[in-house]
């Protein structure tokens, strides 16, 4: 009897026991982190400035690339770009330019990090300041600058398309321009962003190509013609930007 009564007691707890696990909140799993890619970013940007006397030139320098010594090599490219147009002057410019430079990143993709400096230069005994305008292109995988002839075929062809469909702000600059022959322009687009003393520059958006040409100081001195890539077709190379 004792030995039944023991086996019914038993019997009670267990089936208690099961009822309160029964009654228990089931513990979730946490799903595992999703890496977002379309966030990612390869590296970043930060202002550095090169400061002397009257003159202020503001620039670009990536910053937690992977690879520390391309990303060294990339800013001493950078900072050579930015700080060519001092290369204009006499070796004593600091005593007597006023120049005051910014810039614009325009784009940066795995592959390009692209950027305008705009700014305006004086120097003492001219009759007016001079409009400043120029770019820096880098390819960000192996760090060498991308001019405009590693972007896109250059051709009669991508003449015709940039007579067609870019656009400028600027009216009398698009009539000066578009007017040449093709051989001239030719000749521009391919010393296009060519370090050391070009007067025609590119630099990247997400959707164009825009091309910066010296034009009378009379109608601003550059003039930025944009070039969608839509327009292009297969002249473009894609993996370039």
């Amino acid at each position: 009897m004792k030995k039944l009564i023991c086996i019914l007691t038993l019997i009670a707890m267990l089936a208690g026991l099961a009822a309160c696990k029964k009654d228990e909140p089931v513990p979730i799993e946490p799903e595992p982190d999703v890496f977002d890619w379309d966030t990612f970013e390869l590296y970043t940007i930060f202002t550095d400035v090169y400061q002397n006397n009257n003159i202020t030139i503001p620039y670009p320098q990536i910053d937690e690339l992977l690879d520390v010594n391309l990303q060294a090599n990339i800013n001493l490219l950078i900072q050579a770009w930015a700080l060519e147009i001092l290369e204009n002057y006499e070796d004593d410019y600091y005593n007597y330019l006023t120049l005051e430079m910014d810039y614009e990143v325009t784009r940066t993709s795995d592959n390009l990090m692209s950027a305008v400096f705009r700014g305006t230069a004086f120097a003492e005994g001219d009759a007016h300041p001079s409009h400043i305008l120029y770019t820096v292109n880098v390819d960000t995988v192996v760090g060498v600058e991308v001019a405009l002839v590693d972007v896109v075929t250059l051709n009669d062809e991508f003449v015709e398309i940039f007579k067609a469909h870019a656009v400028t702000a600027t009216p009398d600059a698009d009539s000066y321009i578009k007017e040449n022959d093709n051989e001239f322009l030719l000749g521009k687009f391919r010393s296009a962003d060519m370090f050391g003393g070009s007067d025609t520059f590119s630099y990247y958006t997400d959707d164009s190509i825009v091309i910066c040409m010296a034009v009378p100081h009379a109608i601003g001195g550059y003039a930025e013609f944009e070039l969608r890539y839509d327009d292009l077709g297969e002249l473009l190379h894609e993996m370039r930007i």
